[in-house]
């Protein structure tokens, strides 16, 4: 469990993470963004949704609705703050513990993934709140008349506040990193900081050009991007049956592994461990050197395949993107889809995103020559190989 410290970050970073995201849901709606405000509030509430119709099936499936399994669902209505409760309560409890972290993760995988790509879309689309309108006009203008009005403009705190989608998208990137790093890394037999200089870049730069690509393409395909995004659903949730999981946590695993790989490396009893999560009644036990190289080998197929299907969907829909924009008239004028220059999509959006490509492929290479060998005494995946 986290010391004090730890859980004073994360119950932060939790709160922050909820308040800006319905901040700014309110501020759009205020702002006659109706749609995109509704969204982000129903992105907000999503993971007590979830976690609801999670505990239903739970009941249903191994112990039936019946005495106090008639009412272990309620504590959901107050989703966020039953998580601070759990948080706080599991410096000394492991129960507390167990669940305040699946908690947690639904709101990293479902909320502050969505929020990332949905504020990159509206903003890429001009849905700018006032004073975030303000900052990118004194950014991208070259009139020095304007430019020395924006630098001697007194702002009252309320301009700052302006900036809401900022610290939303901000706080939703840095919630995300969070969560898939400890549900990946920290919950481990043993823990090492070493491991985190390696893995924190790797699933940076995963996130990075995974968002990227994929707002990009939900800014031009609109309703089609649901073609690519369901091909990589598909694929991360064949990858985990190829593994040996069962099928309710491989699509678990495979929804949460959108934007980067999650739980490639955890055990799977779905009654003891709510998404993996190890409890007090889950004990580790010692491994032969052939069951060791069976897991290293089994997570690093999965890393392979994540990147691969990765590369070639997102690939696929980028190159006929860029063909399309560039070599025809289906996207102008330009101005109707994203306040975006081409020149800055085609020489600062694309080659980001290739970047980030390849440097998740360089430390996804990294991560399995020194993650996967130095730390096989680490993996808590069942013995038994499928």
């Amino acid at each position: 469990m986290m010391g004090t410290c730890g859980t004073t970050f994360l119950v932060i970073l939790f709160v922050l993470d909820v308040f800006t995201d319905i901040a700014c849901g309110v501020e759009l709606i205020l702002n006659d963004h109706h749609i995109y405000g509704y969204v982000m509030l129903l992105l907000v509430i999503a993971p007590g949704l979830l976690a609801l119709l999670a505990e239903m099936y739970k009941c249903c499936l191994y112990e039936g609705f019946c005495g106090r399994n008639a009412t272990d669902w309620l504590y959901l209505l107050m989703y966020p703050l039953f998580t601070v409760i759990m948080m706080v309560l599991g410096t000394c409890h492991v129960t507390c513990h167990r669940e305040a972290m699946y908690l947690r993760s639904l709101e990293g995988f479902v909320t502050a993934a969505g929020q990332i790509i949905l504020n990159l879309y509206i903003m890429s689309r001009g849905v700018l709140i006032h004073s975030l309108a303000q900052t990118i006009h004194y950014l991208t203008t070259s009139d020095p008349e304007q430019i020395q009005s924006f630098q001697e403009a007194d702002r009252p705190a309320r301009w700052y506040w302006g900036l809401i989608q900022v610290y939303s998208l901000l706080i939703s990137c840095i919630s995300l990193l969070q969560t898939v790093t400890y549900f990946n890394e920290c919950e481990k037999k043993t823990s090492s900081l070493w491991r985190l200089f390696v893995a924190v870049p790797f699933y940076s730069a995963t996130i990075f050009y995974r968002v990227l690509a994929i707002s990009l393409l939900l800014l031009f395909y609109r309703e089609y991007t649901v073609v690519p995004i369901l091909l990589i659903l598909v694929f991360n949730i064949v990858s985990y049956k190829i593994l040996g999981l069962d099928l309710p946590r491989s699509v678990v695993y495979g929804v949460a592994s959108l934007l980067v790989p999650a739980g490639f490396n955890r055990c799977r009893n779905p009654k003891l461990q709510p998404l993996g999560y190890v409890s007090d009644e889950v004990r580790y036990s010692e491994r032969s050197p052939e069951q060791l190289e069976t897991l290293k080998e089994r997570s690093k197929r999965f890393l392979a395949l994540h990147l691969i299907f990765g590369a070639f969907v997102l690939g696929v829909s980028l190159v006929l993107l860029y063909i399309m924009f560039n070599f025809s008239q289906l996207y102008s004028p330009l101005v109707n889809l994203t306040i975006l220059p081409r020149m800055f999509i085609n020489e600062y959006i694309f080659p980001a995103i290739v970047g980030g490509f390849f440097s998740s492929t360089v430390f996804t290479v990294l991560y399995c020559c020194t993650i996967l060998c130095c730390f096989e005494e680490e993996y808590i995946y069942p013995l038994t190989i499928h």
